[in-house]
């Protein structure tokens, strides 16, 4: 972590260094920010990401680094943890790093208070995922190249499916009833039910008690065309997975128009390292020579 302070160059020599190195070598980039969102103190990784040496981000507001649509939404997105104390995961963050290449980074927060209960400012994950992002792009591209191209909307739903058996995420197709007209070879892998088994049906995958958040959820995708949304489902085995849903549902409910296409992407490991980081984190702070 790069710190404000002359704390920096004694944290350098003491016992958590070995701590500081894992959470630095995690991937992932930690940051802490200020009420007014400046950047008061990150790893060493953010700068990598975004291209800058410390010097030039370290108390530089990060809504500086975004277009104004960006800026609006990261605005938004904190002063609703600053008034909920509820803190944010899955916050896409489009911008360029400092050479002009385009990144989509993946932000998480959440509210830091001191022993009183005053509220500090943010900490939270920042995560590279312009490649995943850039995936996402490029299938519904695709998807939309496919459709242009055939007319005939059976065809162009069978040449899309073969495109979607190579897609590395899960995906399900249902109808506009809610059944399922088909899955792709990573559902089976991630879940456990193979097409044969799941066409026709509704898929039992809501873990007890995530039924009522399932319609909440379609009801979001319907007002809007980007959400994501982070909940969790069940294998054919029971297990119960983290995953982030993005969702299409098509305007027009007919026989020959799938009613909804979602792809969902297992986040279980990533959640568990992150709550390791976290508390990595945590113990680093708490040893001696850490303000």
């Amino acid at each position: 972590m790069i710190r404000d302070d002359k704390q920096a160059e004694a944290l350098e020599s003491t016992s958590d260094g070995e701590l500081r190195d894992l959470i630095d070598g995690s991937g992932d980039c930690l940051y802490e920010m200020d009420n007014h969102g400046n950047l008061t103190d990150f790893s060493t990784s953010l700068p990598k990401v975004l291209g800058y040496r410390e010097e030039e981000i370290l108390h530089k507001n990060l809504g500086d680094l975004m277009n104004t649509r960006q800026s609006r939404k990261f605005h938004a997105a904190f002063n609703k943890v600053w008034i909920t104390h509820r803190g944010f995961s899955n916050l896409i963050w489009e911008t360029r790093d400092k050479a002009g290449n385009r990144k989509a980074i993946e932000l998480s927060a959440y509210l830091v208070k001191n022993h009183e209960g005053k509220k500090l400012g943010f900490r939270g994950i920042a995560r590279d995922v312009t490649e995943r992002f850039k995936t996402l792009h490029d299938l519904k591209e695709a998807q939309r190249r496919y459709e242009r191209e055939f007319e005939a909307k059976r065809k162009a739903r069978r040449r899309t499916r073969n495109l979607f058996d190579f897609v590395p995420y899960p995906m399900v197709v249902f109808s506009s009833s809610g059944n399922v007209t088909y899955v792709n070879p990573a559902f089976t892998h991630v879940f456990g039910w193979p097409l044969e088994e799941l066409i026709g049906r509704k898929i039992p995958y809501f873990p007890p008690g995530y039924e009522r958040e399932a319609r909440e959820n379609v009801k979001r995708f319907k007002e809007d065309a980007d959400a994501t949304i982070e909940t969790k489902r069940m294998t054919q085995d029971g297990r119960i997975l983290d995953v982030i849903i993005r969702g299409q549902l098509s305007s027009e409910n007919t026989h020959d128009n799938p009613g909804e296409l979602f792809i969902l992407r297992d986040v279980t490991q990533e959640r568990r390292m992150e709550r390791i980081n976290e508390t990595l984190f945590q113990i680093s702070r708490a040893l001696p020579g850490y303000p």
